[in-house]
Parts: C-alpha cells; sequence; structure tokens
C-alpha cells in the first residue's frame, strides 16, 4: 500500500512539474523569438535624379526602383538638391546618386550650395552611405568637395568598356557580385583619392571602375557602370548595385558607434588624404600610392 502510495505521489508530481517546466519553457521561447528575430525595417534609400544628357535616371530610377523594392528597400526619387539638409536626410539610410547635372558653368544645372555640401558630409560622416553610380562622377563641376567625396574627378569617356575584372572578390560589397559582361561606355577619373580600395578594374589597362573609401563613420561607393538601357536591364549589373547597397547600408550602421571608421583603426589612413593621379600603382590593399615630391593637384585636403 505505501509502494502504490509513493508510485502515485510521484506520477503527480513529475505530471505536475512536467506541466510546469512545459509552460514556463514555451513562454521563454516565445520570448526569444520576439526578441532574436526582430520584423526588418526596409533600407530607406533616397535616389537623387535629375538632368538630362546622354543619361536619363528618370527611366534608370524606373528600372532599379522595382529591383531595390523587391529586395527589400523603400526608394524616394527627388531631382531637388534642397532636400540635401540634415532634417530631409535623417529620413533616409542610403543615399544613391544618378544624376545628369554638371553645374552652372557646363550645361546651366545646379551647383551644390555650401550649406547642401556641409549637411550631405555631416550626414555621411556620422555613419552613412553614398552609392554612385556612373555618371555621378561628372556631375556638380563646380563643387570640388564633391569629387572629393566621390573619390575622383572625371575626365574623359575612353575607350568602351571591353571586360570587368574583379580584384577584391572577398570584399562584402563584392560577395557573389558577377561583372556586367555587355558593352558600357568607358570612364577615365583623375585625381583618386589615397585611400581608395578598388574592388574592381576594366580593360586591358586595368583603369580603376568600381572602389570604396571611408569618410568619417561613412562609406562611398562608386562604379563607373551603368550609361544606358542597356546596362540597366543586365541583371548582374542589378544585382551588384542591389549588393552594394545592402553593403553600405551595414557598413554604415556598423560604423555609427565607433570612434573612427575601420581603416582609422587599423591605422591606416591617419588623415583625409590628398587626391592623385589616375591609374597610379597601388599597394596590396588596392590603394592607391602617392607620386613622390609636392602634390601638382588643386584639391589639397588637410589633415585632421
Amino acid at each position: 500500500a505505501v509502494f502504490r502510495l509513493l508510485c502515485a505521489f510521484s506520477t503527480a508530481f513529475f505530471a505536475a512539474f512536467s506541466t510546469a517546466f512545459s509552460t514556463a519553457f514555451s513562454t521563454a521561447l516565445s520570448t526569444v523569438e520576439l526578441t532574436a528575430f526582430p520584423v526588418a525595417t526596409p533600407i530607406r534609400v533616397l535616389f537623387l535624379g535629375g538632368g538630362s544628357t546622354s543619361h536619363d535616371p528618370l527611366a534608370m530610377r524606373n528600372t532599379m526602383q522595382p529591383v531595390l523594392e523587391k529586395a527589400g528597400m523603400s526608394v524616394a526619387y527627388r531631382t531637388d538638391e534642397k532636400i540635401l539638409n540634415a532634417d530631409s536626410l535623417a529620413r533616409f539610410d542610403v543615399l544613391f546618386i544618378y544624376n545628369a547635372k554638371k553645374g552652372s558653368k557646363t550645361d546651366n544645372t545646379s551647383d551644390l550650395t555650401m550649406a547642401q555640401e556641409i549637411a550631405l558630409y555631416a550626414w555621411v560622416e556620422a555613419g552613412h552611405s553614398v552609392i554612385a553610380v556612373h555618371c555621378a562622377s561628372s556631375s556638380y563641376l563646380e563643387n570640388p568637395r564633391y569629387a572629393e567625396l566621390i573619390g575622383a574627378s572625371y575626365t574623359e569617356h575612353g575607350p568602351d568598356l571591353q571586360s570587368i575584372s574583379i580584384s577584391r572578390p572577398d570584399h562584402a560589397a563584392m560577395i557573389g557580385v558577377s561583372p556586367p559582361t555587355g558593352w558600357d561606355e568607358g570612364r577615365i577619373h583623375k585625381l583618386l583619392r589615397q585611400d581608395l580600395l578598388i574592388l574592381a578594374t576594366a580593360n586591358a589597362e586595368k583603369t580603376p571602375w568600381t572602389w570604396v573609401h571611408p569618410q568619417g563613420k561613412g562609406w562611398l561607393y562608386y562604379t563607373s557602370s551603368g550609361h544606358d538601357e542597356r546596362v540597366w536591364g543586365d541583371v548582374d549589373f542589378q544585382d551588384m548595385l542591389v549588393q552594394a547597397v545592402k553593403w553600405g547600408y551595414a557598413a554604415g550602421t556598423a560604423s555609427a558607434g565607433l570612434a573612427a571608421n575601420p581603416f582609422e583603426a587599423e591605422g591606416r589612413v591617419p588623415f583625409r588624404p590628398a587626391l592623385i593621379p589616375a591609374n597610379p600603382s597601388a599597394d596590396a590593399l588596392g590603394r592607391a600610392i602617392p607620386p613622390e615630391g609636392p602634390s601638382p593637384w588643386r584639391f589639397i585636403v588637410t589633415p585632421r
């Protein structure tokens, strides 16, 4: 009788314990699931377009906006540089530039005001990224600080694109990227920044084609690809830009809480560098090596 009583007690005890443990575990698990896997919010992209030459920003937007939205991004298209102010920029995570505005002295389009330059730099250096595409490097020619941000100054078309070689396939912006293989307009730049990391080159001449560089706690990504619809419709081109925007968002978010950008944290770029000539030699990291002697260039950036 005592044995049966003990068995009954044990069965009741373990049943109650099991029920309580199961309830507690389920509650804890649901809490972990809710906190560990938050609902993702779209990457907020500001597409700065406008102008019309052989480049058509509106048509480019019409091609790329559905691609970016399918990848989980929201896109706002604007053509007025007035949006480059602190309050407006605060609503976005990434700035995407593809426009055809060379400036007041070239095609009678808008220059950036000093206030707009300051707001743009402050936004980037606080930990945001700019994705600049093709004609973005020949925009705002009356604004040297804009050229500094892009990382180089456009010179001429040069030979048409024959091939693209990815020089840093291990870089996060290039993971899973296949270079576009179709025709594109050539682009040659001068006054390349010293801290550029060259991700891809063009043709046998190894012309710098795609690069990134840090700017404060933020980043700049530029690619020469993207002249017209013959390129925009290329799935490899589309995937490349989607990856660039994702990388730009992640890189800016990751470094926003740091005291310095990752390059500076490694002691590799202790100052904001002077700009240097096109097609320079480069070190093992793909960074351009400046010429010896005093710089002949007018875009000189003072040390921090």
